[in-house]
């Protein structure tokens, strides 16, 4: 069966799908080199979780809750979540007109910018609590989704990336062939370039501050440079990561950061893509890794091992942590910017997910969907993790 726009958006919800965990967590760190215990807290918030995005300026996290299919028969809508940012308690549930998935916050303009399962993104009003402004970005494809009678966008959305120096929003557009880079005007909300030749499911965007060089990768085994002051390629690399599902700039080293994933279920759909052309597919990466990646070549500086099937990496300059959840074995993994040296792993249980950054306290906050021993779970959960 070929790969279709169906698979394609069965991969955007299958990056949630419940896990076995292995019996031990891989790379544990002797006590002498652990750091100061973390303290956890965790909070169920609803029947689905996905990115989160919290705010210094309301002490708020922001949780995108999409609607299970089950629960789609009894009206249920998808929605934002609000939760305090020292206690998690519930402060606001808010309807949404499209299930979210990805999501960026501008805090110094009250707004949260969030990619949908129909291709738009929507510009949230974190003040007001109501949606402000929609662009639909890809047109309808032409297989129908039976659960809904509507048509699969011709591609789908995940990660947002947001250039404040700019005033722009950058979202990968994913296909197994012919992906593109959308480009928003955050002044105007709209959609002023989609730059093409991204190759197959460029799921992961990074970008140097200050509005420098775009970074994005793809399972064709590419790192791609878009310069942002033109909005073209600049450069195309070869890169030796199988599967880097998300990106992160290291600001301290000047580095890009990819979570190698590693999943049977991708190789099988690469190794697919791979037969459909006539051609065979051979893995290069051994995945459950983060990979350090050259900006001006794309060579591999370093492959640091992670927690099982690693998810989303994120770095907190101000405290010098690099912070990767691992969905396979239920941890998040701590490393030092400057040397990436291990300094905690964290075991949180079921499938921790994405990751939000509290700057001023030094803390993170981790959405934890359902692992195969709860996958029965009425609902998934949000923890916080301080150190």
């Amino acid at each position: 069966m070929n790969l279709t726009l169906k698979s394609l958006a069965a991969f955007i919800v299958a990056l949630s799908l419940p896990l076995a965990h292995a019996a031990t967590a891989a790379g544990e760190i002797p006590p002498a080199q652990q750091s100061a215990a973390a303290h956890v807290m965790q909070k169920e918030v609803a029947s689905a979780v996905y990115e989160l995005a919290y705010s210094p300026t309301h002490n708020a996290l922001f949780v995108l809750a999409p609607v299970r299919f089950n629960d789609l028969k009894s009206g249920k809508k998808p929605q934002v979540i609000i939760l305090n940012g020292d206690t998690l308690a519930l402060e606001g549930a808010y309807d949404l007109p499209a299930p979210g998935f990805g999501v960026v916050l501008d805090d110094s303009s009250n707004t949260l910018y969030i990619g949908t399962g129909d291709a738009s993104v929507i510009a949230w009003d974190t003040v007001a609590h109501k949606v402000k402004g929609e662009v639909k970005l890809a047109g309808p494809g032409k297989e129908i989704n039976k659960a809904s009678g509507k048509p699969y966008p011709t591609h789908s959305l995940r990660q947002l990336w947001l250039d404040t120096s700019n005033q722009r929003l950058y979202i990968p557009g994913l296909s197994w062939k012919g992906s593109v880079l959308y480009v928003i005007d955050t002044k105007t909300f709209s959609l002023v370039k989609t730059v093409e030749g991204m190759g197959s499911m460029p799921t992961g965007i990074a970008q140097e501050p200050n509005g420098g060089d775009i970074f994005l990768t793809n399972w064709q085994h590419e790192m791609t440079v878009v310069d942002s002051r033109t909005l073209t390629v600049k450069k195309r690399f070869a890169i030796t990561t199988d599967q880097p599902l998300f990106l992160a700039w290291n600001a301290e080293r000047k580095e890009v950061l990819a979570v190698d994933e590693g999943m049977e279920k991708i190789y099988g759909m690469l190794k697919q893509q791979a037969e459909e052309s006539g051609k065979t597919y051979q893995p290069t990466s051994s995945g459950s890794a983060l990979v350090v990646l050259d900006p001006e070549s794309g060579k591999t500086r370093r492959t640091i091992p992670t927690g099982k099937y690693p998810i989303a990496v994120k770095v907190d300059d101000k405290a010098g942590r690099i912070y990767v959840t691992g969905r396979g074995d239920g941890t998040v993994s701590v490393y030092s910017t400057r040397d990436y040296r291990l300094l905690n792993k964290v075991t949180l249980g079921a499938a921790p997910n994405s990751i939000a950054i509290n700057p001023e306290q030094g803390s993170i906050f981790v959405s934890i969907k359902r692992g195969e021993e709860d996958k029965k779970a009425d609902k998934e959960k949000v923890a916080k993790i301080g150190f």
